[in-house]
């Protein structure tokens, strides 16, 4: 299992480098370089790579996110269930393996928490330590 996760990661990184590459090649050579969500992103697709392509970034958006998130919930599971000692894997029962499904659960509910306080996501992208 821990194999599927890390590989997950990976596809789900190369997703999103693809996604930033791309539109940085359109939108940068056209002068558009402040994009704060991506709805503005497809938006500005739309004019310089047509109707198909911005729609093809929507969906290349919504798949990394039903990909990624998922496998970080997990991979952090994984990582912070074994620094501690306990047992973790999808394999055991939510009381044999309380702290691997807690980081899961406590994960999923930060996300859903700073989705609902209105946090602009490709802003906490590159939020940067002081």
């Amino acid at each position: 299992m821990r194999i599927d996760v890390w590989s997950g990661m990976f596809f789900s990184n190369m997703v999103i480098f693809f996604i930033i590459a791309a539109c940085a090649s359109v939108l940068f050579t056209h002068g558009i370089t402040n994009i704060n969500t991506a709805a503005q992103a497809a938006q500005a697709l739309r004019p310089f790579a047509g109707t198909p392509h911005s729609y093809c970034f929507a969906v290349g958006i919504i798949g990394m996110g039903l990909l990624a998130i998922p496998v970080l919930a997990g991979a952090s599971a994984y990582a912070i269930s074994e620094s501690i000692g306990k047992r973790q894997g999808l394999n055991s029962k939510l009381k044999q393996a309380s702290a691997f499904y807690g980081v899961i659960i406590i994960s999923m509910l930060i996300g859903l928490t700073l989705n609902f306080l209105g946090l602009n996501p490709i802003k906490a992208l590159i939020i940067q330590p002081c």
